[in-house]
Order: structure tokens, then C-alpha cells, then sequence
């Protein structure tokens, strides 16, 4: 299927937009160390808010961005799962 734009100097016919959404999102597991965090596996609270469900992980952490997440890293209880 041939393209029906044409080539125009001087103009641009298409806009590139890019989006971005957010979304809040629980550290449900890592692996390294609480101090030195390599990736962080991410959850979600399913529909009745009671049970989390993995949604995706971050890349490899550079080390400035696995400092600053050190910082709000917290051990689970005893007996957490």
C-alpha cells in the first residue's frame, strides 16, 4: 500500500506526540540487596484491594537511582510471604 503523502519542503505533515500516564504502584519484591537494589518487581492491588498482583519491573538500576530507592526500602515483617 503506497503512502499518499507528499513530500513537501519546508513542512512537516505528521506530529510525533508522546504520551505519558502514571500510576501508583507497591515494591513488591526486589532483588540485591535493601541497600542495593538491582530491580524492583512492581504490584498492584487487584479489584477488592486485598490481594497484590505483579504488573511489571523496572530495568537494571543505576547505581544513583538504586541509592534513592534504598532509601524508602523497608524489610517485610516475619512471617510475610
Amino acid at each position: 500500500m503506497a503512502n499518499s503523502s507528499r513530500h513537501l519542503p519546508g513542512y512537516r505533515g505528521w506530529t510525533k506526540i508522546r504520551r505519558r500516564d502514571t500510576t501508583e504502584m507497591i515494591v513488591g519484591a526486589i532483588t540485591g540487596t535493601l541497600t542495593r537494589p538491582q530491580l524492583l518487581v512492581l504490584d498492584r492491588h487487584d479489584q477488592t484491594g486485598r490481594r497484590l498482583r505483579p504488573v511489571g519491573r523496572t530495568v537494571p538500576l543505576r547505581p544513583d537511582a538504586a541509592r534513592q530507592g534504598a532509601e524508602h526500602l523497608i524489610a517485610a515483617a516475619p512471617g510475610h510471604p
